[in-house]
């Protein structure tokens, strides 16, 4: 054991000499979208030793010639506040950041002022930081980027030859100098009462002087020269009314520039560290940007921070993570509540918030980079998107899609497309192949030059069936839209189509792959396909619109807030679900001081989801990242349009793990009906604070059972066997958790272990450590990180009586990435105190799932996840044994012969490289 740890400090030592940052992660996943040709996102979840980070990378090539990089500010002038969202969609980018600092206008909510400079399309629309601290981005008039200090000098020169210096350009000030206005700041000036002097100039002259009036309309071609003359009277000392007026615009260095748009203090320039000119000090949610060697490549990065699920950056981690993508200059951007990244998403073009921001603040600007990329119909790839499972006997349709040079969808014909399958008996009819046998299925499409390819697994046969129906009140003669999944002996799962399932029902008629109803009104579905059967247990009519919406698959709605100033967000986010790729994102801020009751609402798109008239509940999953007493609600809107409300819970949320709640919906409300609003509720304005909640799977149910999402899993399993001979093979001896105590009772409990540990058993792992115990020198104990391999089998133990692998020391979780990624043998069993499902940290998790995957079940070896609970169990779920040990406890002598005549131990046998496993009796 001490050697082991010794050669992990030395991996991670040298690791961590080669490059600071990359040597404290123990776990990273990137996902990667193309949004178009030279322009990608990419999305990095890290463990560190610091915790998690979720990073966000927005890569931009400009040498490609469709790509354009553009300042983001509002259309209604330099001084409004706006989400980076709503920036992006005025100025039509495909992704966008935040950028400058900025500082908020006292009094008038909404406006503030840059910090920094902004130019667009070669016009100065604020002037830079007067302090020579704040960097800036600027692109010169040959498109190279660059990352410097710059300072603009504006002069403003009188007739008689004087001339003074104007200390800001379209920024709000204190006036002890002069600050200019022009369209570009709003449509009026600020007025000029209490002692505020405005001169006004358009085309070169000054058209009006003005004290104690309303703001004016500045000049289309002018501008306004707004000042205290108790400060700086030089304007009135100088000018008349008639005056010809000239101004110089200069900046330094002295280049012509196309954009720009100011910052922070520079991270790194020249591909060196530079000196920090502006502290933000502390860990913190970060925006920075970086531009390699060249000034072609630009890389816009947010880090977000402040929650368990991403703990932020100092500026110095900003700066490695910034040489760590290659960036030769980089410049820290206004980070933790502004810190904002949208991206469209290929699947269906829309810009979202692909970050997770601490709050939906409104920013002065943001640099985004737009695609001019026009469809070119040559083609460039084929893809093929068929489903990645199905069963022998079934088939599976080939859907594909295409994309042209531009990587801009394009139409095809399928037919024309040349379909090859690889791998797998079967035999093409049209799209569609039938297999006719198990295995790994490769297919390939080719058209013209162009090819494009696929991996399907072929499952053996069902062992059971799920049927779903999402029909509305079913009409005679009408579609009903069925599904059928089945499910193998290993837990895996594929879609059968109708048309191999008989609908055991005279009810429905098949017209291919369509059932289609032969009465109105709603009735339970039962179905048959090789001897099994199933049925939807329930009215067949479910939701009466697309399931994805539902199952919060895709965007649905927009966050508000009640009253007013509550703040939040609203998304559909992969990081968290209960079933399929996502679930609906709610942040909330209830911290204000007011003694209002809050609510953070999803206002659903189209006016609501519809509800059928004969729904008499509903029902939701929901996870919130901490307990809190606020009430989860539902607003329905009545067919006379008036709003009737309906709650999950008023007992508040007790757990921070996924839990199903239910809603009546009375009969006396008017249909039909819509759910217009699901949301949590601050009903007791004196808990205050924020938080997050998840949704998933929200369920209509009707005058019986509401039927919930959680799928059942099979719990027989070939492998565990009953007959095998322990005398024979390599013997694993895994004992649960024994409860135990002083008593003698106990120690009896201890002796019957220790003997059982000792017959025909070559590796025992103990649950539990007490120190009589450990005199069995054979054994090994879950609460010491053990990794061995026999006979074929990886046996790791790990700590998890915490609920984590990080907890309570980070580097158990590098060692068990390391060994998982190294694994060298067919069967792997994974011994913890408490199992994934009892996990604290859902990110952690989806890590540790995410390796298994990755490194074990997809590679074809046998994974065992063995846990201690409350009694013995089995749940095959994707081709992973989930095994329960039952706790035994000794307690008294009243408890004692019940508790040891049923404890259990498991064992593993294997012989003629075959692996089996049974619960054993512990007398």
């Amino acid at each position: 054991m001490k050697k082991r740890i010794i050669s992990i400090f030395i991996i991670v030592f040298l690791i961590a000499g080669q490059m600071v940052f990359a040597g404290n992660v123990a776990y990273e996943k990137t996902d990667e979208n193309i949004i178009a040709k030279g322009l990608v996102h990419k999305h990095i979840v890290r463990l560190t030793d610091k915790g998690w980070q979720n990073i966000n990378v927005i890569t931009a090539d400009l040498n490609e010639p469709t790509l354009q990089m553009k300042l983001l500010r509002s259309p209604d002038g330099v001084s409004n506040l706006e989400t980076v969202l709503q920036h992006a969609k005025n100025s039509d980018v495909d992704a966008a950041v935040n950028a400058d600092f900025f500082a908020w206008r006292t009094g008038q909510a909404g406006h503030g002022s840059s910090i920094g400079m902004m130019v667009e399309n070669g016009e100065l629309l604020t002037s830079s930081d007067t302090t020579d601290n704040m960097a800036s981005l600027v692109q010169d008039e040959f498109g190279k980027l660059i990352i410097e200090y710059v300072r603009t000098s504006i002069t403003v020169t009188a007739p008689n030859g004087s001339s003074t210096q104007i200390k800001h350009l379209n920024k709000y000030d204190s006036l002890d100098g002069i600050v200019m206005y022009t369209r570009d700041f709003q449509n009026t000036s600020l007025g000029s009462k209490n002692n505020i002097v405005e001169m006004v100039v358009e085309n070169d002259r000054v058209t009006e002087i003005r004290r104690d009036m309303e703001p004016v309309l500045i000049p289309e071609n002018g501008y306004v020269l707004t000042f205290l003359p108790e400060f700086n009277s030089f304007l009135l000392d100088n000018f008349q009314v008639g005056d010809a007026v000239k101004t110089d615009v200069s900046l330094s260095p002295n280049r012509t520039l196309q954009t720009a748009v100011g910052g922070g203090t520079m991270l790194i320039t020249g591909g060196i560290a530079a000196k920090n000119t502006h502290n933000v000090s502390g860990v913190h949610p970060r925006t920075a940007v970086g531009i390699d060697q060249t000034g072609k490549i630009l890389m816009l990065v947010t880090v977000d921070g402040r929650t368990q699920r991403s703990v932020g950056m100092t500026l110095q981690e900003l700066r490695d993570f910034m040489f760590e993508l290659g960036a030769y200059d980089a410049m820290n951007f206004d980070g933790g509540g502004s810190t904002q990244m949208v991206a469209k998403e290929n699947s269906d073009g829309s810009l979202k918030v692909v970050n997770e921001p601490t709050e939906n603040r409104a920013v002065i600007n943001g640099i985004g980079v737009k695609s001019n990329a026009q469809p070119t119909n040559i083609l460039s790839k084929l893809i093929l998107e068929p489903e990645k499972t199905v069963f022998q006997g079934t088939s599976v349709n080939v859907a594909m899609r295409a994309e042209d040079t531009n990587l801009k969808p394009m139409d095809i014909d399928a037919q024309q497309v040349t379909l090859s399958a690889f791998g797998v008996q079967g035999n093409f009819q049209g799209q569609e192949y039938y297999p006719q046998e198990t295995g790994k299925l490769k297919i390939t499409g080719s058209l013209g030059d162009v090819q494009g390819s696929c991996e399907i697994e072929v499952l053996d046969k069902p062992e059971k069936l799920l049927v779903e129906c999402y029909t509305d009140n079913p009409v005679k003669g009408e579609p009903l839209n069925v599904w059928v999944k089945g499910i193998d002996a290993n837990g895996r799962s594929a879609m059968i189509p109708n048309r191999f399932v008989t609908f055991e029902s005279d009810k429905i008629r098949l017209e291919g792959d369509k059932a289609v109803s032969l009465v109105n009104g709603s009735f339970e579905i039962k179905v048959s396909y090789q001897g099994i059967t199933g049925s939807t247990h329930s009215e067949t009519a479910s939701v009466p619109v697309d399931p994805d919406i539902l199952n919060f698959e895709k965007a649905n709605g927009t966050f508000t807030g009640y009253p007013s100033y509550v703040t939040g967000s609203y998304t559909v986010s992969k990081e968290e679900k209960k079933e399929g790729n996502s679930a609906g994102k709610l942040t909330y801020d209830f911290s204000s001081e007011a003694a209002d009751k809050k609510g953070a609402y999803i206002l659903f798109d189209n006016g609501g989801i519809p509800l059928p008239d004969s729904a008499a509940k509903l029902g939701v999953w929901a996870k919130s990242d901490q307990k809190v007493p606020h009430w989860l609600g539902c607003e329905i809107q009545d067919g006379n349009g008036e709003i009737q409300r309906t709650y999950f819970t008023t007992q508040g949320i007790s757990s921070t793990d996924w839990q199903y709640y239910e809603a009546p919906v009375s009969s006396d409300i008017a249909r039909p009906m819509k759910i217009r609003k699901l949301y949590i509720l601050q009903y007791d304005p004196s808990q205050k604070g924020s938080g997050t909640v998840y949704f998933d799977n929200l369920s209509i149910g009707y005058s019986g059972t509401l039927q919930k999402s959680d799928e059942p899993y099979l719990n027989k399993d070939a492998l565990h066997n009953k007959d095998f001979d322990p005398a024979q093979g390599f013997n694993i001896t895994v004992f649960g958790e024994l409860q135990t105590g002083k008593q003698m009772i106990n120690r009896i409990l201890e002796n019957k272990v220790v003997g059982k540990s000792g017959i025909y058993s070559d590796i025992n792992v103990m649950m539990t450590s007490t120190d009589y115990l450990r005199t069995n020198a054979r054994s090994h104990y879950t609460e010491n990180y053990f990794k061995t391999e026999n006979e074929n089998v990886t046996t790791i133990t790990v700590d998890t009586q915490s609920g984590s692998i990080k907890s309570p020391t980070y580097a158990q979780f590098e060692w068990f990435a390391s060994d998982i990624e190294n694994i060298h043998t067919d069967y792997v069993i994974l011994i913890m105190n408490k199992g994934l499902d009892q996990f604290t940290d859902a990110l952690e998790k989806a890590a540790v799932e995410d390796l298994l995957e990755k490194h074990i079940t997809r590679q074809g070896k046998k994974l065992f996840i063995v846990s201690s609970g409350e009694k013995d169990s089995v749940r095959v779920q994707d081709g992973v044994r989930y095994l329960t040990i039952g706790r035994i406890s000794g307690g008294n002598i009243f408890s004692f012969a019940n508790s040891i005549a049923g404890g259990t131990y498991l064992k593993f046998n294997i012989k003629d490289n075959v692996l089996s496993y049974e619960f054993c009796k512990l007398i």
